[in-house]
């Protein structure tokens, strides 16, 4: 199993009912939670589809939400995109860690504020650029970063041969 992350934070314009405001958030692909074993403390991780979702980290659910339950469900503006607001995860989940991110003119931030759907068709693929304008996933991108879970029966060899294949 592999997953992906863009390997830096991005700075995005969360619009509230009341405010507008900047939030930190790591776009990651929706098995990312799956891979790393975890579930949200409210609500659910990311689904694969087309529908954008974001998941908070507890910090930031508490701080903007009040840690109110209702937050899971609402819908935010992210961009010029409509996000909804899916999942909660425990105080103790820490993704990425500051070591997993590379250099970047974006943020010198380390903390999460939320995990977004990392799309790839659609209007929130081409804000994400993970798409080029013609619809195809771009293979020279120096952004994303990878993260896998080792199947039971699988030897290092194997994984190897095949993270070669998807390098390639």
């Amino acid at each position: 199993r592999l997953e992906g992350y863009f390997s830096f934070l991005s700075p995005l314009e969360i619009v509230l009912a009341d405010r507008t405001e900047v939030a930190y958030g790591q776009v990651v692909t929706p098995g990312l939670f799956e891979t790393l074993g975890r579930t949200a403390l409210r609500g659910r991780t990311l689904a694969r589809g087309d529908t954008p979702e974001a998941v908070l980290s507890h910090g930031y659910w508490q701080r903007r939400f009040g840690g109110d339950v209702a937050a899971v469900g609402r819908t935010v503006r992210v961009g010029a995109q409509a996000v909804t607001i899916v999942g909660v995860m425990p105080p103790d989940f820490v993704f990425p860690y500051p070591g997993m991110l590379g250099p970047s003119g974006f943020t010198n931030v380390t903390a999460v504020d939320m995990w977004v759907s990392m799309a790839f068709s659609g209007p929130m693929a081409a804000e994400q650029r993970t798409v080029t304008p013609s619809g195809e996933v771009p293979r020279a991108v120096r952004f994303l970063g990878a993260i896998g879970r080792m199947r039971a029966e699988a030897t290092p060899a194997q994984v190897q041969d095949d993270a070669g294949r998807v390098a390639r």
